[in-house]
């Protein structure tokens, strides 16, 4: 289903074709392109982002449009874009057909996979007018992703970990998540994929049946140690509970952006 919408998307996105000029008024639906955004210098062009859009501080400060699955169309119009941005993970296709019927120019970004995001954030920076500020990003990352992955090879054996974006119920980063691909680049099973869903809820036997060697929870909201304290007590059979093997990481690794890379070495670190 994911990759349908990406095609189409895609298709979307490629009839837009390339700007006479870069775009000066620019709305985001989506939280990653709002990070994009930024790190490119384009924060005094961003009109208009989704309640979802928390990353960098700053991005908070900006009107909003309402929620990134039903954003007000009434408001983007008001705003007058002369672009409006998404990532092909976070954005229904309706949605950018009925934008584009009212004449809304859009660009969708394919967000899914680690091997499309150098050339997509290429792509983009063209479109933005940042060509040069995105080929250096895209060059780091590609640089990065590869030294990690030698990285891999080095350490030998995968050990399994648990990757939880939510304690309670327990909701575990599935196999088409940026999540996945961060744990694989790092030689790392993922002991979370319970069901084929972007974000499955595993039951507690199937926690314990997977037998993790850590288990990994991603810090988004602050009182996430709380929330987590009642699964904790019901794994403490696990040896990675009884061991301390249990870590609180940030949400750098939720999207794919600047900050995917400090989020792998984030992992590095705490799993060494």
């Amino acid at each position: 289903m994911h990759l349908i919408i990406s095609a189409v998307l895609l298709i979307i996105c490629t009839s837009v074709g390339v700007f006479a000029a870069p775009p000066s008024r620019i709305i985001s639906l989506t939280p990653s392109t709002t990070e994009l955004l930024f790190a490119l210098g384009l924060e005094d062009r961003i009109v208009g982002v989704t309640n979802a859009c928390d990353y960098p501080a700053a991005a908070r400060k900006k009107p909003r449009i309402g929620s990134m699955v039903t954003p007000s169309i009434e408001t983007i119009m008001s705003m007058r874009p002369d672009l409006v941005v998404a990532s092909s993970d976070s954005v229904s296709p309706q949605l950018i057909e009925r934008l584009n019927g009212l004449g809304i120019k859009t660009y969708v970004i394919p967000g899914y996979r680690l091997a499309e995001f150098p050339q997509a954030l290429r792509k983009f920076g063209i479109a933005v007018g940042r060509q040069r500020q995105a080929g250096r990003m895209a060059d780091k990352f590609e640089h990065d992703i590869a030294a990690f992955r030698q990285y891999a090879l080095s350490k030998g054996k995968k050990r399994a970990v648990l990757y939880l974006i939510w304690p309670d119920p327990p909701m575990a980063a599935g196999a088409a998540t940026p999540i996945h691909e961060a744990l694989e680049v790092l030689g790392l099973r993922n002991a979370g994929i319970c069901s084929p869903a972007y974000y499955p809820v595993c039951s507690l036997e199937d926690i314990i049946g997977r037998a993790p060697d850590a288990i990994i929870i991603g810090s988004a909201h602050a009182d996430i140690r709380d929330q987590s304290m009642a699964l904790m007590q019901h794994l403490q059979m696990l040896q990675a509970v009884r061991n301390g093997r249990v870590y609180y990481v940030s949400d750098r690794l939720y999207r794919l952006g600047p900050r995917f890379t400090d989020g792998l070495k984030e992992l590095i670190n705490i799993l060494k």
